[in-house]
């Protein structure tokens, strides 16, 4: 299934077999002043990247701010109002479980339950959802909120 990568072709030659296999295979021996050109063009690439770099950073540290700040101030929003409209879905949660009964009541006797149903698990569930989307919110804004500066 899975082909066996061929070996070294020099691998297990030595001296002038190994010269001539070199020389019939292709491969180039760097000499030192090919050695040492690339060396600088390594160390050149390096600076050049170097500099890239520094640049990114710089625009990015100049950019965060302005991203951040609002994204921090609308995450706090969301969370501050999923909070609110939480706390006012517990309290309807109370009529939800009425609604439950009423539907489990309507289900044992044979009647139509279908509406107090869905009203009992949309007031029911909802809660938790404001709830879960407020957590969510406010680890959004911590992280904005910690890496804005």
């Amino acid at each position: 299934m899975f082909k066996k990568k061929e070996d070294n072709p020099l691998k297990g030659l030595h001296g002038q077999e190994l010269i001539d296999a070199i020389h019939n295979t292709g491969y180039h021996v760097a000499t030192k002043e090919e050695m040492r050109e690339a060396e600088l063009r390594i160390a050149e690439l390096n600076r050049k990247y170097a500099r890239q770099e520094e640049i990114k950073s710089k625009i990015g540290f100049f950019l965060k701010p302005i991203f951040f700040t609002p994204l921090a101030f609308l995450f706090h929003v969301i969370t501050f109002v999923s909070r609110i409209v939480g706390t006012v879905a517990c309290i309807a949660m109370l009529y939800g479980l009425y609604c439950g009964y009423k539907a489990f009541t309507a289900w044992r006797v044979g009647e139509a339950f279908a509406a107090s149903a869905k009203t009992a698990a949309m007031l029911i569930v909802f809660p938790f959802i404001a709830y879960a989307i407020a957590e969510i919110a406010e680890r959004i804004w911590g992280y904005f909120e910690d890496n804005k500066y």
